[in-house]
């Protein structure tokens, strides 16, 4: 039977350069570059496209109004390792070692920005936005938050009892169920639908393996694209 495609194993992904200690000035994702060892120099192109480092930046202009929005996708899926998925809703319910998760809700509301993580099959998404004026600050925010944020066992006990009780209620989910004997038809008892953890691969999950998997996702290729009304070049990319 048909199983889910296997892409690279995330053992097997490059890792960067040497991580320096020497604070980088200028913009966010710069700074981002830099602390993997990525050189700063970005090639510009007529086209809106660049390259910093090994990241490739997209973007297309906003016309209409002030909003921006940055999304960055990683070459790295649940297909690859299934406790992403969890790794990414762990993410919202944390701080860092100097604000919690509630100062740092409050800090993008101040802002008007926002966050939003999901791991999907092949690709990881991390989207941030909000209006231009705060761009630098909101991205700045989130990539402290990736970098820095620490384990927290309660709130991890929190979410497996929502993610466990998800899991209950979709057993009574006619569309739920649906789904699964679909996936069954086509590829089998091995298939997309349950290639997930099981109750207890979930209850097994530590705070500090899942921090440490967010902590890591810089390290995996990606792409960028911005969707906002200033140029890569405004924008010093």
């Amino acid at each position: 039977n048909p199983r889910p495609p296997q892409r690279q194993c995330p053992g097997q992904a490059q890792a960067p350069a040497h991580i320096g200690e020497r604070p980088v000035a200028g913009h966010p994702l710069r700074q981002l570059a830099a602390s993997q060892g990525i050189t700063q120099r970005a090639s510009r192109r007529a086209n809106g496209t660049s390259n910093l480092g090994g990241a490739r930046i997209l973007s297309v202009q906003n016309k209409d109004n002030s909003i921006f929005r940055l999304r960055y996708r990683y070459d790295l899926g649940t297909w690859n390792d299934k406790k992403l998925a969890i790794a990414a809703q762990y993410l919202s319910f944390l701080g860092t070692d100097k604000k919690s998760a509630e100062d740092i809700t409050k800090e993008f509301y101040k802002i008007a920005c926002s966050f939003t993580i999901s791991a999907g099959p092949e690709y990881t998404t991390v989207t941030i936005e909000g209006l231009q004026e705060n761009f630098s600050k909101g991205v700045a925010l989130f990539e402290n938050l990736l970098a820095n944020c620490k384990a927290d066992e309660k709130a991890l006990t929190s979410l497996k009892a929502r993610l466990t009780k998800s899991r209950t209620d979709a057993k009574a989910n006619k569309g739920a169920i649906m789904t699964g004997l679909t996936n069954y038809a086509r590829f089998g008892s091995s298939n997309p639908f349950n290639y997930t953890l099981s109750d207890a691969e979930l209850n097994g999950l530590t705070a500090d393996e899942l921090v440490s998997k967010l902590h890591n996702l810089n390290n995996y290729s990606h792409q960028i694209l911005y969707y906002g009304p200033q140029s890569l070049a405004a924008l010093g990319l």
